[in-house]
């Protein structure tokens, strides 16, 4: 089971049958505070579905899991080369 499948079950069990994009439209959830600092790991739109998550968790009282999608959140590389530094490991 993914993240996202994980997360849209979750919200659903509240009610929102459309899973995280319900949510996210229901509660309007403003994306521009969802804006990601430079060397992030995630394309905007990851960020954003994390964001909301991160959103829903709080709101529905799940402290230690909003803790841990805001640590994910705040994950960046430190030097712009740094990432693909990461892919030529890998690919070597």
């Amino acid at each position: 089971m993914g993240l996202t499948y994980g997360a849209d079950q979750l919200v659903r069990t509240h009610g929102y049958f459309e899973g995280l994009k319900e949510y996210v439209v229901e509660h309007d959830i403003d994306f521009w505070h969802a804006d990601p600092q430079g060397g992030g790991l995630f394309y905007t739109h990851e960020y954003q579905f994390l964001y909301g998550l991160r959103e829903f968790l709080i709101k529905e009282h799940y402290p230690e899991l909003a803790s841990q999608v805001q640590r994910i959140l705040q994950c960046t590389f430190e030097q712009p080369g740094d990432l693909w530094a990461v892919v030529s490991t890998i690919l070597g």
